[in-house]
């Protein structure tokens, strides 16, 4: 393991334990609108989540805890990012912390568990289907994207509730989901061919 992969697994580690021994998160959190409004200027995602458990314990409610369900490099947390919250519709918790994961470069997953809030990264991929392939998907009469996904979920198993597959005329297959989902789905497709 190379010392970059350390230091993001030890970040990783301490992060969910510094938020952890924090407090514990009252279900549905994700739901409720946030008390701030303006607009968080030249911080970090690491500057900014503190922020938002600062906005709910100013609201009463106990500290938000982030349980990190996959790696989130150091480039993701230190990017500088921008969160408009408007004075008119506050979002809730979960829109604004998905828009700042996203305005880092990361699309995320978020649940309330009883734990605090999971946080899944969101990853995608793209495959050129070799000929060989196609001809099969053709003759078994499942080139469309649904008997795609279809025979992928039946051949691999259990996906995540995030997983999508979509299917292009061109022979290219783009799929997202977990990392978990893609590491799935990419050994599936490299046994097919």
């Amino acid at each position: 393991m190379t010392l970059a992969n350390n230091n993001m697994k030890t970040h990783l580690l301490v992060i969910t334990l510094m938020f952890s021994a924090l407090g514990h998160l009252p279900a549905q959190i994700l739901e409720s609108k946030v008390p701030w409004t303006g607009t968080a200027r030249n911080t970090t995602l690491r500057e900014f989540l503190p922020r938002i458990q600062g906005w709910s314990e100013g609201q009463g409610k106990k500290t938000i805890s982030y349980i990190y369900m996959g790696i989130i490099s150091d480039q993701i947390f230190d990017k500088q990012i921008r969160v408009r919250i408007p004075a008119e519709d506050k979002p809730s918790y979960e829109d604004v912390i998905r828009l700042a994961f996203e305005r880092a470069g990361m699309k995320v997953a978020l649940k309330d568990s009883d734990r605090g809030i999971e946080v899944t990264p969101i990853y995608s991929r793209i495959l050129k289907l070799n000929d060989d392939t196609l001809k099969r998907l053709r003759a078994s009469k499942i080139e469309t994207t649904d008997g795609i996904s279809k025979k992928v979920k039946s051949r691999v198993g259990d996906l995540s509730n995030h997983f999508w597959l979509r299917y292009m005329d061109d022979g290219v297959l783009s799929f997202g989901g977990t990392n978990e989902d893609i590491t799935k789905v990419a050994r599936f497709f490299a046994k097919y061919e």
